[in-house]
């Protein structure tokens, strides 16, 4: 099935909301998809990575309700079917073979490990390895890895106390932004060799941008070098 033919299908059912306001169904996939896809315990944690992933804050009594079967909205759900690598059609219908962590069909199969490339400290800033290439150490590659997939892990609280020590993945890296990008949780490379995770969004000056994040005041009308979309967020193991 398409993308379209899944949009227009959730868009009708949520025409149908008035008929059906619960659907335990689907709330019982969405907690499979926090507790044994992404590994996390507690829906404040879910929700602040939602958050993270969205750009827009989310609550824990919000993701509560989601896993009771109530109304997630289209938005929301595209955003947990990207985090978690799954389809929409899964989350909204059971369309398929329930997704796990084992079964999530990666695009580069071989990849079992990946690079830890840095870590992202104070200021939200990742500061790279200066040590030779073959010495970097290797994490467990996330569901949906390539050959250029590399991680970062989160040290302090920049991103919030609950992120303390999850691996940030991320591989397609554009320079200059593309407009796909607008919008998303990225890993951003600046002019003056700073390396952020942030939400980025157009700036007034052209070729500029912002950069957001929830725990931290906005960067106005920054130059970006490059940037690559987060593609995954997990706790280490």
């Amino acid at each position: 099935m398409s993308f379209s033919e899944s949009f227009a299908r959730i868009r009708h059912g949520a025409g149908m909301a008035r008929e059906k306001t619960v659907d335990r169904e689907r709330g019982a996939r969405i907690r499979h998809i926090r507790r044994d896809i992404l590994g996390i315990d507690s829906q404040e944690k879910f929700a602040e990575v939602l958050s993270e992933a969205s750009g827009f804050p989310l609550s824990r009594g919000a993701v509560g309700n989601w896993e009771q079967g109530k109304d997630i909205g289209i938005d929301n759900m595209r955003v947990l079917a990207e985090l978690a690598n799954v389809s929409i059609d899964w989350i909204a219908y059971a369309a398929g073979d329930q997704p796990t962590r084992e079964r999530v069909t990666q695009v580069h199969p071989d990849a079992d490990a990946v690079r830890l490339v840095g870590y992202v400290g104070a200021g939200a800033a990742a500061h790279f390895y200066a040590v030779d290439a073959g010495s970097l150490e290797l994490v467990d590659a996330p569901p949906g890895s390539t050959k250029d997939t590399v991680a970062v892990e989160i040290r302090g609280t920049s991103l919030g106390e609950l992120f303390q020590h999850w691996l940030i993945y991320y591989d397609d890296v554009r320079s200059p932004i593309t407009s796909d990008l607008i919008g998303k949780l990225c890993v951003v490379g600046l002019i003056d060799d700073r390396i952020l995770v942030k939400q980025v969004r157009r700036a007034k000056t052209p070729g500029h941008f912002d950069l957001l994040s929830n725990t931290e005041e906005p960067m106005r009308d920054i130059e970006v070098l490059w940037a690559a979309k987060v593609k995954n967020m997990v706790p280490r193991g």
